[in-house]
């Protein structure tokens, strides 16, 4: 997901948030980045799209 996210977003205090659907469970996924190690994740279809998220 992370090599090929359906979009990207840059935080101001530097980490990156990757955006992706899992077909497999019907959920997107967010994945937060900090210094290139994993920070944070988050399945939740239905708050991804109350966030305004794809």
């Amino acid at each position: 997901m992370v090599a090929n996210p359906y979009f990207i977003e840059e935080q101001a205090n530097g980490r990156l948030s990757y955006f992706g659907y899992i077909e497999e469970t019907g959920k997107w996924l967010r994945v937060i980045l900090e210094d290139g190690k994993l920070f944070n994740r988050y399945f939740d279809r239905t708050k991804l799209k109350e966030w305004g998220r794809p």
